[in-house]
């Protein structure tokens, strides 16, 4: 047929080794089979490949392929990778997508594959630094698988005999059918899982509406909080454009009260000087009054001098006449001297 995949390592070492000591060999993890340097060469030819395609999934798997499984067999994508293609094309397409899950048999089956046997050992998954389960059959599968590729090789001197082949198909056999009455009882306690699960996901779904409702009354809550929140910063902010404005106000008085103390000041100042100045007018006014009074005295001793001096020239002129006249002279008055 078309043999195994990494059949190669295998059958070097048979080569190399002989059957029983390969068997041995791949028990405890001897045989290399190169598989982080497969991975990332599977990997390179990938992103090669979808370089130029509308859907590609190789960097979904280099983020998944340590916690969980991406592939069946080689080139057979998981069922994961699966509805992330269908998700990419109907995001594509303008579609809704809603994953494909187990509990859909019908669906589920159609994207997926049965075990066709492949190796999962522990050495595989610590090579690739898994962190899910590995397969728990992987000795038995494994040397099912070197079994019948040293069957088909010539010239090895210890391969198994057609007798000892045909016994081992025979206790295959049997264990085939241990395995499915075993199958089918855990497919029935699969089953009433699944319809446990499904009725958790139901009271699940319930429990998340509910939180759902909660989470949008606090929303709203935190809404009305923000609201409130903003109105009294608004209201804090009108405060304190208040309370400056008062501040201004008060300032502005202030500055107002000391003009006033200010011109007050000076009103007292210039009413001082007003008295001063009233006090001299009052002195100028006395001394004034005063020379007035000097002058009236002047005009007044002015006057009596000029009335002697009239009466003198009256009386010279009247003495004049006497002489004249013949009269005897000093009859008249003396006329005192000035």
């Amino acid at each position: 047929g078309a043999g195994f995949i990494g059949q190669t390592y295998v059958s070097d070492h048979l080569q190399r080794a002989g059957f029983a000591q390969t068997l041995q060999d791949f028990r405890n993890g001897l045989i290399d089979f190169q598989h982080a340097h497969r991975f990332e060469s599977s990997m390179a030819e990938l992103s090669e490949r979808e370089a130029f395609a509308d859907v590609q999934v190789s960097a979904f798997v280099r983020d998944r392929y340590r916690d969980q499984e991406v592939m069946l067999t080689h080139n057979h994508p998981h069922p994961v990778v699966v509805n992330e293609i269908a998700r990419q094309l109907a995001g594509r397409l303008g579609l809704h997508h809603a994953d494909i899950r187990p509990e859909d048999h019908a669906a589920y089956s159609a994207i997926t594959l049965p075990d066709f046997g492949k190796i999962f050992s522990p050495f595989g998954a610590a090579d690739l630094g898994l962190r899910y389960a590995y397969d728990l059959q992987w000795q038995r599968r494994g040397q099912e698988i070197i079994t019948q590729i040293a069957d088909g090789m010539d010239g090895l001197a210890d391969r198994p005999s057609r007798t000892d082949l045909q016994a081992r198909t025979f206790e295959r056999k049997d264990l085939i059918e241990e395995r499915q009455a075993q199958s089918e009882a855990l497919r029935a306690q699969i089953d009433e899982v699944r319809a446990q699960h499904e009725a958790m996901r139901v009271q699940n779904a319930e429990r998340q509406a509910l939180i759902a409702e909660k989470q949008a009354q606090t929303e709203a809550l935190k809404a009305e909080s923000e609201e409130i929140r903003s109105q009294t910063a608004i209201i804090r902010a009108q405060n304190a454009e208040r309370q400056a404005l008062i501040a201004e106000k008060q300032a502005q008085t202030e500055a107002l009260r000391a003009q006033n103390e200010a011109h007050k000041a000076q009103t007292e100042v210039l009413r001082g000087q007003n008295a001063e100045r009233h006090a001299l007018n009052a002195e100028r006014q006395a001394q004034i009054e005063a020379m007035k009074a000097q002058t009236t005295e002047k005009q007044r001793q002015i006057a009596e001098r000029q009335a002697q001096k009239d009466a003198l020239q009256a009386q010279n002129a009247r003495l004049r006449v006497q002489r004249a006249e013949g009269r005897p002279q000093g009859s008249g008055p003396q006329i005192p001297k000035t």
